[in-house]
């Protein structure tokens, strides 16, 4: 970890791209200046992180929603995975279940960046005795597992609890992020913006709708100095996606610098 100035970061989301044409979507987003790949609803795991490893030399960052993500730790590893985020509802449980530290320290021991989510419902102030020990967090503003919803505002005094506690923390945000509520993400202290809908629109252009988050962020962004892994910074990311559902998974691409995956469960529910 190296101490950089807070950037902005944007990464394109894999389910609304094309899935028969995932790696030439995520080259496509990385060419037209996206730092990540976000890939929602999709049935994704490690094969495909590998066959994606042999196509791209972005940075390839892994969102698991799913019950037992230390278990799959390992094989994302080796299939070629720059990073892992796990959520907090998965390691923290209340039927005893307490596993975080450990799944933080098996990521960061493997040699991969280590973020923590959280669902909307949620109190942020269950991660605070870990923040210290990752890389990032990320606050979910939708359900996670479908494109497409709208924008929770009211999530924002997550972001802004964060933003205050932890002012040289990266914070990233997801869901409904667009032209329209960029400014609120990026006011509340949000510096890594997740995005699908917004662009993948056809007959739009998306590198313009990254240029926009971009300007917006620097325009609130606290002057500081910011933790943060020069992954972020001299290597293209790709942010994908990966989500089981009912024993299967799905996968989604977007052309950023970061590719993002996240994986579901039936495990973890949305309320």
């Amino acid at each position: 970890m190296t101490n950089k100035e807070l950037q902005p970061i944007i990464c394109p989301s894999l389910l609304s791209g094309d899935f028969a044409f995932l790696a030439r979507d995520a080259n496509y987003m990385l060419e037209q200046g996206a730092e990540c790949h976000f890939v929602p609803n999709l049935t994704i795991g490690a094969p495909v992180i590998k066959s994606l490893r042999k196509h791209t030399k972005g940075h390839l960052d892994c969102h698991l929603m799913v019950t037992n993500p230390e278990s799959m730790i390992d094989d994302f590893k080796n299939a070629g995975a720059d990073g892992i985020t796990f959520h907090i509802e998965a390691t923290e449980r209340g039927d005893g279940r307490s596993i975080t530290k450990e799944v933080i320290h098996k990521i960061k021991s493997s040699g991969m960046m280590c973020g923590i989510s959280v669902k909307p419902n949620t109190p942020i102030e269950s991660i605070f005795d870990f923040v210290e020990s990752i890389d990032f967090v990320l606050i979910m503003t939708v359900e996670p597992g479908f494109g497409g919803q709208s924008f929770m505002t009211h999530m924002m005094p997550k972001v802004e609890t964060l933003r205050k506690k932890y002012p040289h923390l990266p914070i990233q945000v997801d869901g409904g992020l667009d032209p329209n509520t960029i400014d609120a993400a990026a006011k509340a202290g949000a510096n890594i913006i997740v995005a699908g809908s917004s662009l993948f629109k056809p007959g739009q252009n998306p590198k313009d709708t990254m240029q926009l988050f971009r300007d917006t962020i620097n325009k609130h962004k606290p002057n500081c100095i910011c933790k943060i892994s020069d992954y972020y910074y001299f290597r293209k990311v790709i942010y994908i996606l990966v989500v089981w559902t009912f024993n299967k998974a799905s996968v989604m691409y977007t052309n950023t610098d970061t590719i993002i995956i996240l994986i579901q469960s039936p495990g973890i529910t949305t309320q």
